[in-house]
């Protein structure tokens, strides 16, 4: 019996993936095709002597897709051999507030996250849009009030 849990352990493909931290520090982690987000931030934290529970990963393709469901199959995002995984941390504070006592209601949180990193990061979303629209609502320049009070040079001044 030893053997074929042998070959079924040999039968599951490796990637290895390339991580960076937030400090510019790349390393390779390997992880099973199979493998879910949960198990690379075990990988990752094991590996580097990181904190695995406060990891936020981030995986660099065309966009950048935020690996924010631990149950989530690698794959499902897109993860494949020698994809390049940003590494960043939440906040010690964030630990502690999702861990609260049950008593707290969850209705009284705000359903508006009070700063997000996405947008810090250059995360793609597609529900913010206030950035797109902001170029598209440009100020007005100094002169364009001093435009508006001159006739226009058709008419005929007299």
């Amino acid at each position: 019996m030893g053997l074929v849990q042998e070959k079924r352990q040999s039968s599951v493909l490796k990637m290895k993936l390339v991580a960076e931290i937030l400090t510019g520090n790349l390393f390779y982690v390997e992880v099973g095709e199979d493998d879910t987000v949960a198990n690379l931030k075990k990988a990752i934290g094991k590996q580097e002597n990181l904190p695995g529970d406060r990891l936020i990963l981030l995986l660099d393709a065309e966009e950048r897709y935020s690996l924010d469901k631990d149950e989530a199959f690698l794959k499902d995002y897109g993860v494949e051999d020698s994809s390049h995984i940003y590494v960043f941390f939440r906040p010690q504070e964030t630990i502690a507030a999702a861990s609260a006592s049950p008593s707290t209601p969850k209705e009284s949180a705000s359903s508006e996250p009070a700063h997000s990193m996405d947008s810090e990061i250059g995360v793609t979303n597609a529900d913010n849009t206030d950035e797109a629209n902001e170029d598209e609502e440009a100020p007005r320049h100094e002169n364009a009030s001093d435009e508006a009070n001159e006739p226009p040079a058709s008419v005929d001044q007299e």
